[in-house]
């Protein structure tokens, strides 16, 4: 996988890795569209459906807790610093694409 950090990139190059690929949505709403229209209508009951189809997890007996319930993790500085380029790549790139017509 490459890895870019925004930041050292031209303009030119944050444009170009920025990019969005076409993609043809008609194909993919005929299998999305029954599935958001289920969950519209059944609400968490077609969600937990759908979860167990394609994840394999059954919400119904998933132990479910506030993230407030989890200690606050002690992370080596290497991991803080891989989620902080993570945020700002992942932040220029959707800020690119705002800009973008």
């Amino acid at each position: 996988m490459k890895v870019y950090r925004a930041s050292d990139l031209t303009k030119e190059e944050l444009q170009r890795v920025t990019a969005r690929p076409r993609v043809d949505f008609s194909s993919i709403l005929s299998t999305v569209g029954p599935i958001v229209e289920d969950v519209r209508n059944r609400g968490d009951t077609a969600v937990a459906e759908f979860t167990l189809r394609f994840d394999q997890v059954d919400l119904g007996t998933s132990p479910c807790r506030p993230i407030s319930d989890f200690p606050n993790p002690s992370l080596p500085k290497d991991v803080t610093d891989a989620f902080d380029i993570a945020y700002e790549n992942i932040k220029t790139f959707h800020d690119a694409q705002r800009s973008q017509p």
